[in-house]
């Protein structure tokens, strides 16, 4: 009986100190930021400046594909191949490669956050997790980084 006992007291003593205190300070908070982005499939100069006007951009919610809009087109991924067969050379265009997908372009991506106070003299981290084709990022006008490959965090 006394083994029962202790047993269920190391199991009262480890499930307390277990208990996560989410006031906690060194408590890791994750903010997911998936809405809300603004979105312009096009080249904009300034586009990284935390005063350009985005009222007129398109609200997405990420993951976004900008490119499934379209406009499709089976030249837009057209490659014309040569190769020689017992000497005799021939050419074709091949096409379908991304089904017209309009895969070559620039788009900006913009989210306005706001910080809140109690985090001052926190770390403070954003990660993307997928951004494709060679992203570049900014923070309040500053470039931060980029990662020139597709669909890495």
């Amino acid at each position: 009986m006394r083994t029962l006992i202790l047993f269920f007291l190391f199991l009262a003593i480890i499930f307390t100190s277990c208990q996560k205190d989410y006031k906690n300070d060194n408590q890791r908070l994750t903010v997911p930021l998936e809405k809300e982005w603004y979105f312009s499939n096009s080249d904009i100069e300034g586009g990284e400046q935390p005063g350009l006007n985005d009222n007129n951009w398109e609200t997405v919610q990420v993951p976004h594909d900008w490119a499934i809009k379209g406009p499709f087109d089976e030249n837009n991924d057209a490659q014309n191949i040569q190769f020689v067969n017992k000497g005799v050379k021939q050419t074709y265009t091949h096409k379908g490669r991304t089904g017209g997908l309009p895969h070559v372009g620039v788009g900006w991506y913009r989210k306005h956050i706001e910080i809140p106070d109690s985090l001052t003299g926190r770390n403070v981290f954003i990660e993307f997790d997928g951004a494709m084709s060679h992203a570049r990022v900014f923070l309040n006008g500053e470039f931060i980084g980029e990662w020139p490959y597709g669909y890495a965090s």
